[in-house]
């Protein structure tokens, strides 16, 4: 599949409302990615637990710290 046809189905998907059927979509990340979502999943609650933002964006931890919050 090229990136085309990947935008299009991502985009498809986004105007079906699967809320209430038996059917989800999610991404699925590589075994190492999810190794580091992990590892970055106790700092970002630990983060939301003293009140500061914390995202977790493919496998990048975004808290209040970085610049992207400091714009928004």
């Amino acid at each position: 599949m090229n990136t085309n046809s990947i935008l299009c189905i991502k985009n498809a998907l986004k105007n079906v409302d699967l809320r209430r059927s038996q059917y989800n979509v999610t991404e699925q990340y590589p075994a190492e990615m999810v190794e580091r979502r992990k590892a970055h999943a106790g700092h970002m609650t630990a983060a939301r637990r003293d009140k500061k933002r914390a995202v977790l964006i493919r496998d990048k931890l975004i808290s209040t710290v970085d610049s992207l919050f400091d714009q928004a």
